[in-house]
């Protein structure tokens, strides 16, 4: 394997730093996604509740 690696020379590793940054900027929206999804239905939970006690304000 790093014989590969070796062979590949600098386009090849920067080919491999770029893919990990590309994977962690993947995961990092993932989890954002996730986190606004989250907060959303408590939103929609909070607007829900005022509408039924019809507090408008």
């Amino acid at each position: 394997m790093m014989d590969f690696l070796i062979k590949g020379g600098v386009i090849l590793w920067v080919i491999l730093g770029l893919s990990v940054v590309g994977i962690a900027i993947i995961i990092e929206r993932l989890l954002y996604l996730k986190k606004i999804q989250v907060e959303e239905d408590k939103l929609f939970s909070r607007v829900k509740g005022a509408l039924q006690k019809q507090h408008y304000d």
